[in-house]
């Protein structure tokens, strides 16, 4: 992740999400994320400077732009207030019919689908800042193996906050 000034993260409720929200605190940036307001105290304990309701069209319309949004909610799009020229767009969904262009005629310089691949040094830097303290993973929650059903009724709910994890015995 590249060093940034100003980040937006949707959806930052979500365990993909507020580990990058964590890394770009640790890089020195300014994050706004947006969730329903009872993540809001969840989100500022990981490091949000600013936490917005994702359903207040006068909040998301006040947010300041940024250098790199991060969208992580199906056919998500960010307001298009956040975005300034040269901001990157980022989404691990994908993006709805016509979205790309219209990031882009609002100045993104960036606006794609990113997949996770392996990077050593990039990975080496994540450990680092786990070693630290200043990176841990944030569990939603815990069910033995046997539960594996539960943990996946758990993520369908799409009220996630955090990671489930399936323990093997």
């Amino acid at each position: 992740m590249p060093a940034v000034a100003g980040s937006w993260c949707s959806a930052a409720r979500a365990g993909w999400a507020t580990s990058r929200s964590r890394l770009a605190k640790a890089r020195g940036a300014y994050v706004v994320a947006t969730a329903s307001p009872a993540k809001h105290e969840v989100l500022a304990a990981l490091g949000a400077d600013e936490t917005v309701d994702y359903r207040d069209d006068a909040a998301l319309a006040a947010i300041e732009p940024v250098d790199v949004v991060l969208s992580t909610v199906d056919d998500g799009v960010p307001p298009l207030g956040v975005v300034r020229e040269g901001t990157a767009v980022i989404t691990i969904t994908g993006f709805p019919e016509g979205a790309e262009d219209a990031l882009r005629a609002s100045g993104a310089a960036r606006a794609e689908r990113i997949m996770v691949v392996a990077d050593g040094p990039a990975l080496a830097e994540v450990a680092a800042l786990a070693d630290s303290g200043r990176l841990d993973v944030l569990l939603d929650t815990e069910l033995p193996l046997a539960d594996v059903v539960k943990a996946q009724e758990r993520l369908e709910t799409g009220r996630v906050t955090g990671k489930v994890v399936v323990t093997v015995p």
